[in-house]
């Protein structure tokens, strides 16, 4: 079972990380944690080296974050990515949102900041976490036109555009919002299961009110399960071995996984 998507940095889980990471430790194979701002960048590598092969670090700019640094910033950014990239298991996450960005010169510089990561990732050979919210249109065009190939559509819920996505043979992460949208459900049902990943986006999006954490991950899993009428064991062996697959982790594979 791991999250591919989650942010361990954030201040909710200041009173107790460490206790959240030895619950998770129990349950769980691996956890990846996204930095979207570059302030986080130091602490997100830290905790993965306190807690190796188990938290994993994946950098990123988050759009709304990326447009208010300077292009000197960006830069600094790219290059921190760089000098850390065999510890970075991802780039992300990084995208367009334009639900909060919405002014034209804001889109643009947007739009050439996303192809910078695009560009990086494919430098490095890692894959790429994307968000995307109420942009989808130019997020995949950005994708298909800069050729990006190992993609992962973070919080993905866009079934309108799943023939496409899987046409281009992107990766559907799926977020514990799936317990309350039928949008998700549906995607979880059509999709492959092989292009399936589970994640919680904790400290958010927990199903009911309060604080989300890694552990979410079983309600992905059994909501998968359930809608695909498969064992829960079998959605968690094929998530799992496909999270190891593609973001290079050194995990023991499951023996019981079936081949």
């Amino acid at each position: 079972m791991i999250d591919v998507h989650c942010h361990l940095e954030w201040r909710d889980f200041d009173p107790d990380r460490e206790a959240v990471i030895a619950a998770c430790r129990k349950e769980m194979d691996a956890i990846i944690t996204s930095a979207a701002d570059p302030k986080d960048y130091p602490f997100t590598l830290k905790l993965a080296q306190q807690h190796k092969n188990f938290v994993f670090p994946s950098l990123g700019l988050h759009p709304t974050e990326a447009v208010k640094l300077s292009g000197k910033a960006i830069e600094a950014a790219l290059e921190t990515i760089r000098e850390h990239k065999k510890k970075v298991v991802a780039i992300g996450e990084v995208g367009l949102d334009y639900h909060y960005i919405k002014e034209e010169p804001q889109i643009k510089k947007s739009k050439d900041i996303f192809i910078q990561f695009i560009q990086l990732a494919q430098e490095l050979k890692k894959p790429l976490v994307i968000h995307s919210r109420e942009s989808n249109p130019d997020v995949f065009k950005l994708l298909s036109d800069y050729d990006a190939k190992t993609v992962v559509l973070h919080c993905f819920g866009d079934k309108n555009n799943l023939p496409f996505v899987l046409e281009q043979g992107w990766y559907l992460s799926i977020a514990t919002i799936i317990a309350t949208s039928k949008n998700h459900r549906k995607i979880v049902r059509q999709a492959p299961l092989e292009k399936l990943l589970t994640e919680t986006d904790a400290p958010w999006l927990a199903p009911g009110r309060g604080r989300n954490t890694p552990l979410g991950t079983r309600l992905v899993l059994e909501k998968i399960a359930k809608e695909r009428n498969i064992p829960l064991q079998m959605a968690d062996d094929v998530t799992t071995h496909t999270t190891r697959s593609l973001f290079s982790l050194p995990l023991k594979e499951k023996k019981e996984f079936p081949i």
